[in-house]
């Protein structure tokens, strides 16, 4: 090779003669990034990720899922929030009849129980739906939902529309309609209009593409 001591290993095969002085400085600036790189403070295997243990900010590497998952939030309600590093998305988590603050009245809908779950760039999605559990469901607005605590709120209000529907219902007459709003603040609200004609008896509201971008913590 024409020049030894810069020899250009991506191209060129190695000789006997050729300096390892890159290769060596390569190797010794690399190794103190590597040798202390930040740890996870835990790993785990299936599908779920830990329920307690850990606090905001701490890592856990999930074999299953091969990628590492940060904590972002943790909420009496919601549970354990946990953001994928490597992973596209993480596992959906059920959080149920966690989701609302008034557990007399309302309750999961039947066969599909809230869940949520979090992308590696910070999205939050939100499934499942929410039951009346002595039809219908009133008019008007509505905040039966628990808050999102903060580490998972967006950073402008956010509104969907949702589907209704009425258990057992084979028709649907078109007068069921729901906006499901989300505040900063992580508060929930519904907004229903059950039925035009007076006869209120839908009793779920679903949630459909209920997705958002997470805001970028500021307080840790």
């Amino acid at each position: 090779m024409s020049d030894p001591v810069t020899a250009n290993y991506g191209i060129n095969l190695p000789q006997p003669s050729d300096s390892m002085a890159d290769v060596a400085d390569g190797f010794n600036n690399a190794w103190p990034i590597i040798s202390n790189a930040v740890k996870p403070n835990g790993t785990i295997a299936g599908v779920g990720m830990p329920s307690s243990g850990y606090t905001v900010g701490q890592t856990c590497y999930n074999t299953t899922w091969k990628s590492l998952f940060i904590l972002i939030a943790i909420d009496s309600n919601w549970g354990y929030m946990w953001r994928p590093i490597h992973a596209r998305w993480g596992p959906w988590v059920i959080v149920g009849s966690g989701v609302l603050n008034d557990t007399v009245n309302y309750e999961s809908a039947l066969d599909w129980f809230p869940a949520y779950r979090i992308s590696n760039s910070g999205d939050f999605e939100l499934a499942g739906g929410i039951k009346r559990s002595t039809p219908p469901m009133p008019n008007g607005f509505l905040t039966q939902m628990n808050p999102l605590p903060v580490g998972c709120r967006p950073d402008k209000l956010m509104q969907w529309e949702c589907c209704m529907h009425k258990n057992g219902m084979t028709t649907n007459n078109g007068n069921y309609y729901c906006k499901l709003w989300l505040t900063t603040a992580g508060a929930w609200e519904m907004n229903v209009f059950n039925n035009a004609s007076g006869t209120a008896d839908a009793d779920e509201v679903f949630f459909w593409n209920v997705k958002f971008q997470i805001a970028d913590r500021t307080d840790l």
